[in-house]
């Protein structure tokens, strides 16, 4: 089975239910139990986002920039996620490879980081929409970018800021790589869930598109071996 005909999930999800009492409105009881449950939980997405936003403009970013470079100014914990990530960036890349000529093929890198998945899909053709809800890392991504790929590979690539939730377009594969470790781990189905269906090339659920979804995540350290 080729690449644009699998639905890969890399991450394992899950459901939780909250109960929340309903206040003393003047509306049935169930539609104010469902109206505060709405309103909380659009309440906590929020600071999420702000959190892991203001995060990875500020110390998460050199953090992070640092984890995903070679540099050597990292402890064990860190080289451990390094090789983590390089290892799921290189199976992706596997896939990518054993399904064919990437060139020509569009894809949408949701949470880009530096670059590390993005540039090299561009290097083998590919015209990439790379986001992330972070300035910092979209700039850092660009300038990874631009320092390595012709002008015309980097022409090709299209940075934005922008979280899940804001994509637009349609793409034949969608990304998103070592993401949801930053957010809540109840909120990792709901978010995946969010994703613009327009951007599975195809149909909504991309089980019967010519799209693919590849989201990954760590549920612990990865390990080396």
């Amino acid at each position: 089975m080729g690449l644009s005909q699998r639905l890969l999930a890399l991450v394992s999800l899950g459901a939780s239910a909250v109960a929340f009492a309903p206040r003393r409105l003047n509306i049935p009881s169930g539609q104010a139990a469902r109206l505060q449950s709405a309103a909380l939980k659009a309440s906590v997405e929020d600071k999420d986002k702000v959190e892991v936003t203001e995060y990875f403009n500020n110390e998460g970013f050199d953090r992070w920039n640092r984890i995903y470079s070679a540099s050597e100014d990292v402890n064990n914990v860190q080289l451990d996620i390094r090789t983590g990530h390089d290892q799921t960036i290189a199976k992706v890349l596997k896939w990518v490879d054993e399904d064919g000529d990437a060139a020509g093929q569009t894809f949408c890198d949701a949470g880009c980081g530096v670059g590390s998945l993005a540039i090299p899909l561009a290097q083998r053709g590919a015209e990439v929409s790379a986001s992330d809800i972070s300035d910092a890392m979209v700039s850092e991504a660009s300038r990874r970018a631009e320092g390595v790929l012709p002008a015309e590979a980097f022409s090709k690539m299209n940075f934005k800021t922008a979280d899940l939730e804001s994509l637009s377009g349609a793409y034949d594969t969608v990304t998103c790589i070592d993401v949801m470790i930053h957010y809540p781990s109840e909120r990792m189905q709901d978010m995946v869930s969010k994703v613009p269906p327009s951007l599975h090339r195809g149909s909504a659920g991309c089980s019967e598109s010519n799209g693919l979804v590849v989201f990954s995540s760590w549920a612990a350290f990865p390990t080396t071996g």
